[in-house]
């Protein structure tokens, strides 16, 4: 490879004049030569890369440099680098505000006798620059100036306590930076994962995303209409500076409901490179929009270091679109005296028994958990005291039934924290008693089946189980009726693809009582393309 400009945008906006690349080919003077560009795309429709005006011919005495680039950008300095495209061992290097023209004394930064890459320093924080190399070819004169390259400084470290409620960030569906925050994007719509800002209530989708902002009008979310599983949003922090607190933490609100949601990866960095899921929420949170968002508290006690960074990571799973994960009101300030609990969950449901945990984000050992049927005021509910945070197991539930639960952290000496929750899970069936049969009149007509009266399928879209009566959706197929009654189970061939499965099962069956259990059923398999 002779030479490679990129990866990334060389000019800032489309009016931009053409930059000029110039190749040193005196390695294969004599000969006759094919010059191949290749171009790789970066699989989006906002990246056109064009060529012009080609030219071989002898290497200017002294050429002009090429391919400029800014890297280890701090607030106050940066590293300027380029490539040399003759023999010049030292440049003049030339750092002005961004749209004042080369020449223009004083320079923010300036050094006739540069090397590459050259350090720039005494920069503002916050703040775009243009800078210009000149390479110095000794006997054969020096370069044109060549530039400008755009790059813009980091923001100098905030000091705690620091409260962010992005309430003076902008909407923005392409979101890329803004009051010192920064986010990963790839399209001007939201058929990419990224970070968005709303100001509008909820998400520009429907059943998932919150009714509207913890506090205020404005939040980060990651519209799940759009991308890949696998696929990752980031949003980074600005440096803050915690050296003035105590006990130093950081909270955030969280609201994650939809069926689709995936994990919400939140990752610290004390300057000794990130952390990687200091804190890992996954799957649904809520189970509405108008649920209350979540709190999350983070003890930065166990990082050495004064300065601290945090990057949100969300995560797409699966392919289902309802999976907007929304942030809310970041805050860096002393750990709570009494943290409040957060990531409330559920494991090994049964009929009758459930185990419950959630996160301690300060020291408490003692809990007060609140249960009681789905629509629970808390204070109306079972409370029950647990010492354990990881796989509390609470008995005596219904079967079949939505449950909810509320965690409050006991501090000791009368302190309690404020209360996470609610989490809901629903109990499993009870086993039903041979001789058990099931006609399905008692289910609902639907081409969206995925639980009822004890039966349930994995699959929710594509090739799946559905509840007919007098037909199916399709023509030249199927039963024109039940066996007897008026329902019946069927799938629908005109979905999915070839060797999809779909599958149904049935409630948990005692055939305790049975000498000689048998199962028995009714099917109807007719249709020319079986």
């Amino acid at each position: 490879m002779l030479a490679r400009i990129g990866p990334g945008a060389q000019q800032t906006a489309q009016a931009d004049p053409w930059l000029l690349q110039i190749t040193n080919l005196s390695a294969y003077a004599g000969q006759t030569v094919v010059i191949k560009f290749v171009a790789t795309s970066n699989g989006t429709f906002e990246g056109d890369i064009s060529i012009d005006d080609l030219l071989v011919d002898e290497l200017p005495a002294c050429p002009d440099p090429s391919m400029l680039s800014a890297l280890n950008i701090t607030d106050t300095t940066a590293e300027l680098n380029w490539s040399e495209n003759g023999n010049a061992t030292v440049w003049s290097v030339e750092v002005q505000p961004q749209g004042v023209a080369q020449g223009t004394t004083p320079a923010v930064y300036a050094n006739t006798m540069a090397t590459n890459p050259e350090t720039a320093t005494g920069l503002m924080a916050d703040t775009f620059y243009d800078f210009y190399v000149q390479s110095d070819c000794g006997v054969d004169g020096a370069s044109g100036w060549f530039g400008p390259f755009t790059f813009k400084t980091e923001c100098a470290p905030l000091t705690a306590p620091y409260i962010e409620d992005f309430e003076l960030f902008s909407a923005s569906l392409d979101y890329t930076e803004e009051n010192c925050w920064k986010g990963s994007f790839n399209s001007t719509s939201f058929t990419e994962y990224d970070w968005n800002v709303d100001n509008a209530g909820s998400t520009p989708s429907t059943n998932t995303g919150p009714d509207a902002a913890f506090n205020g009008s404005n939040y980060f979310y990651v519209e799940g209409n759009g991308g890949t599983a696998g696929n990752e949003a980031v949003l980074l922090s600005p440096l803050v500076d915690v050296s003035t607190l105590t006990n130093p933490s950081v909270q955030f609100n969280y609201h994650m409901f939809g069926v689709g949601i995936g994990d919400l990866h939140v990752d610290i960095n004390d300057g000794s490179g990130f952390v990687n899921d200091v804190v890992l929420i996954q799957g649904q949170q809520q189970t509405a929009g108008s649920s209350p968002w979540e709190l999350s508290v983070i003890d930065l006690s166990s990082f050495t270091g004064t300065t601290i960074q945090v990057r949100f990571r969300a995560e797409k799973v699966g392919t289902n679109t309802l999976g907007d994960i929304s942030l809310d009101n970041v805050v860096f300030d002393e750990l709570p005296a009494c943290a409040q609990p957060s990531i409330l969950s559920s494991t090994n449901v049964t009929d009758v028994t459930a185990d419950l945990s959630w996160n301690e984000n300060g020291m408490a050992t003692s809990w007060n958990v609140e249960y009681g049927p789905c629509g629970l005021t808390p204070g109306t509910g079972t409370t029950v005291v647990a010492t354990t945070n990881a796989g509390f197991n609470i008995s005596g539930l219904t079967s079949e039934t939505c449950y909810e639960f509320y965690v409050t952290a006991d501090c000791g000496m009368g302190t309690l924290s404020g209360t996470a929750g609610p989490a809901s899970f629903t109990t499993e069936c009870s086993a039903v008693i041979a001789p058990y049969t099931e006609g399905f009149e008692m289910f609902t007509v639907t081409t969206a089946f995925t639980e009822e009266n004890c039966w349930n399928t994995p699959q929710t879209t594509g090739y799946t189980w559905d509840v007919s009566t007098n037909g199916t959706g399709s023509t030249n197929t199927g039963p024109t009726s039940a066996a007897t009654g008026s329902n019946y189970f069927f799938t629908e061939a005109s979905s999915g693809t070839a060797g999809d499965e779909a599958e149904l099962l049935s409630p948990l069956i005692d055939m305790s009582a049975l000498t000689n259990p048998a199962l028995s059923f009714a099917y109807h398999m007719w249709g020319p393309r079986f």
